[in-house]
């Protein structure tokens, strides 16, 4: 199992009730010091990371590999992307677009997109919130949950999934944890 741990922040999130006494307005703000990032072994801390993460899966996905991504999405995002890699193919492509209130799931195998799925129970991408997504590859498709709900499936394209060997993420998402 391999921990990364992306930066360290301290939030401190204040939420205003509306005129209902709902929490609809909430603020992040973060102390950031000036320390580099630290490598321990599969370890990694950083309070000045720079998206695009890139990261090596060794030896590649297994089935029941697991990862957990958390994050928090700014009030200014547009989109992010989270792409497991095989070389020059993207096996799984993860994007959030969030100005239009979708999350497109896709591959770019042998030079080319192939269709987008799109369809899901509901967008746990909002802003000025956090999210955790936890990505399961299994024998036949991926199966992602977010918020401890089920978000989607996503059958293998790239049939050999045990040669997806990287991690890149990348856009305007602030992410806090990566663990698998």
């Amino acid at each position: 199992m391999h921990i990364f741990l992306i930066f360290a922040l301290t939030f401190t999130l204040s939420a205003q009730q509306d005129s209902r006494g709902t929490n609809d307005d909430c603020r992040l703000s973060s102390n950031q010091g000036n320390s580099p990032g630290i490598n321990t072994g599969s370890r990694f801390s950083s309070n000045q990371v720079m998206l695009p993460f890139k990261n090596i899966i060794p030896g590649g996905l297994k089935p029941k590999m697991t990862f957990i991504i958390r994050g928090f999405v700014p009030w200014k995002a547009s989109s992010f992307g989270i792409d497991f890699v095989a070389g020059p193919d993207i096996a799984l492509h993860i994007n959030p677009r969030l100005s239009q209130g979708t999350v497109v799931r896709n591959s770019f195998l042998k030079g080319s997109w192939g269709p987008e799925e799109l369809d899901l129970p509901f967008n746990p991408f909002e802003y000025g919130k956090f999210f955790e997504l936890s990505i399961s590859c299994g024998k036949y498709q991926f199966i992602v949950y977010a918020n401890d709900e089920f978000l989607f499936s996503y059958t293998h394209r790239y049939i050999d999934f045990q040669k997806i060997n990287t991690l890149k993420i990348n856009g305007d998402v602030i992410f806090s944890y990566i663990q698998y």
